[in-house]
């Protein structure tokens, strides 16, 4: 009998890691599948920009960044969950931090406001950062992903493309660039910005726009920079 998965995921940058590390915290134990038409990060060369584990941003200065005003809105959040969400996100970096060869803790980095003239119409956007740095991030991530394989009921697609994604029998068919398909019961878009996945599946499913349109706010009140 073919395997269903209960969750598939595809694309393994942050907002996937990070979505899969709450599910293990939480005690989730059904099958998990990760497509990512990128390599695990142990093989992945740095030339190799665009796509693997932890994402496209892997080789570049890896930053967090927080706030409620800077790059979109979600509805109904609040500072103080905000600050909440804030500081297990520094958390979770620093639990794996330590599993690394530099140890020493991440802290939000220190945001100064400097006086504007009295009659300037300009104001000061600032938000929380944190500069991980492109050696710790790699690092961090790398061991990320070594805890999430450590699952069995983890199972990891590397360099397979999700090609195009249909529904049968109310399951996902997710086709893969190899000819072969993943059949899931619940699916997960995270392919990034410039990926043409997305539209195709709102075309073939078709979904609401407005619905759509909800879950396309730019979540990047607290993003995963690099």
């Amino acid at each position: 009998m073919r395997n269903i998965y209960d969750l598939t995921f595809i694309g393994s940058g942050p907002s996937t890691i990070f979505a899969i590390l709450k599910l293990i915290e939480k005690g989730y134990n059904k099958n998990i599948c990760i497509v990512e038409k990128g390599k695990s990060l142990e093989s992945r060369d740095k030339k190799e920009v665009v796509s693997g584990w932890s994402g496209a941003g892997c080789f570049s200065d890896s930053k967090l960044s927080s706030a409620l005003d800077v790059g979109g809105t979600i509805p109904g959040l609040k500072e103080e969950e905000l600050e909440e969400f804030n500081e297990y996100l520094l958390g979770t970096f620093n639990k794996f931090k330590k599993l690394t060869s530099n140890t020493e803790e991440l802290t939000w980095d220190v945001t100064n406001n400097y006086d504007l003239p009295q009659d300037s119409t300009l104001s000061w956007n600032t938000h929380k950062t944190c500069h991980v740095g492109t050696d710790n991030g790699q690092a961090i991530y790398y061991e990320m992903e070594k805890y999430v394989k450590s699952f069995p009921f983890v199972h990891i697609l590397f360099e397979k493309e999700a090609l195009d994604v249909v529904k049968e029998n109310n399951l996902f068919k997710v086709k893969l660039n190899d000819k072969s398909d993943v059949i899931t019961q619940n699916l997960v878009l995270a392919t990034g910005q410039k990926n043409v996945l997305p539209g195709k599946v709102i075309k073939n499913l078709k979904l609401n726009f407005e619905y759509v349109l909800c879950y396309q706010q730019p979540y990047h009140q607290l993003s995963f920079e690099h």
